[in-house]
């Protein structure tokens, strides 16, 4: 079971790297414990996770027929792979910059980060969802650049790399998570009338 006290000063970590402050860091719990508790985010994020797919998938320009009888079974283990492979592939990617022993660290702050980013996306998606066009691209391209900007100081910082790198670590979370997305869209849209 986790404390409140985890809660706060996880969401403390993550509030201060949202703000580009170093000192976040400071709050990072890199300890093993940390890292466990750290997945609770999970557990925090997952309503606002599927209220926010629900809105994408609603979009009235081109709106996705979800088949209910299949979403049930593949969206739990597409959740939880979301949760668990770009921590894993970090794992790799740590070692190969030489911040193998950063990469616990980075773990528990990127995934209570987790759940800022979701403070800030689903409130623009439910503006972006009631304005429409024309104001919907310049919000959700200023969402999206805010949300890979606090990604890469979360990377920067935590793994002590510079910005290059930092900005491959972004990418490689964005290619993992539209490789899944994408997998998943595609198991439980409903098909066609034909």
């Amino acid at each position: 079971m986790i404390a409140l006290a985890d809660v706060v000063r996880g969401l403390g970590a993550a509030w201060r790297l949202a703000h580009f402050d170093r000192a976040g860091q400071v709050w990072v719990d890199a300890t093993s414990a940390g890292f466990v508790l750290s997945f609770a985010a999970a557990i925090i994020v997952a309503p606002g996770w599927l209220l926010l797919k629900l809105l994408v998938w609603s979009d009235p320009p081109a709106p996705v027929a979800i088949d209910r009888a299949v979403a049930p079974f593949v969206l739990p283990p597409a959740y939880v792979l979301l949760w668990v492979a770009y921590p894993l592939a970090m794992s790799g990617v740590a070692d190969v910059l030489g911040r193998g022993e950063r990469w616990v660290a980075f773990v528990v702050a990127n995934n209570w980060m987790q759940v800022v980013q979701l403070a800030v996306a689903l409130p623009a998606s439910v503006v972006i969802a009631l304005l429409g066009p024309p104001w919907a691209l310049p919000i959700a391209s200023a969402v999206q650049t805010l949300l890979a900007a606090w990604s890469w100081f979360l990377a920067h910082v935590t793994l002590n790399i510079a910005g290059l790198p930092a900005a491959f670590v972004v990418v490689l979370d964005l290619v993992l998570s539209a490789l899944i997305d994408g997998t998943m869209l595609r198991m439980i849209v409903q098909p066609a009338a034909g």
